[in-house]
């Protein structure tokens, strides 16, 4: 059901060795064929709401005014969702820093929220 027209699929896999040589077959020389190994697809919208444990914005306490304050609210009441809010403060100045975890705010990672805050000019981490 995962593979058909237009679907984007997160694929996860490691590489590994095709299959394992004798001792004497590694003293000649002989090498091995490496192959991909599948090990769990999902599709791709989904994948975020496992993934991504925590989401946490870094901001500077000189661009704090009401206005932005009040245009980050909405940003994040847009997207609401399951993943934890953290809200991460400094003060060039001082040289502080403080970790603020938000009751209020469960986001959902997404494109939208995304290009929301690169609008703002807000950076983000996260935590996987």
């Amino acid at each position: 059901p995962f593979m058909s027209i237009h679907s984007q699929l997160y694929i996860e896999g490691e590489i590994a060795p095709r299959y394992h040589l004798k001792q004497d077959e590694v003293v000649a020389g002989k090498t091995v064929p490496f192959t991909f190994k599948i090990k769990k697809i999902n599709m791709l919208g989904n994948i975020s709401e496992q993934l991504v444990k925590s989401f946490a914005l870094n901001l500077d306490t000189a661009t704090l005014s009401k206005a932005f304050r009040s245009k980050l609210e909405m940003a994040l009441a847009e997207f609401p969702g399951a993943t934890p809010l953290a809200v991460n403060l400094y003060d060039a100045a001082t040289g502080y820093r403080i970790e603020m975890k938000s009751k209020k705010y469960s986001i959902n990672v997404c494109e939208g929220l995304l290009l929301a805050l690169e609008h703002l000019g807000v950076s983000y981490s996260v935590l996987k």
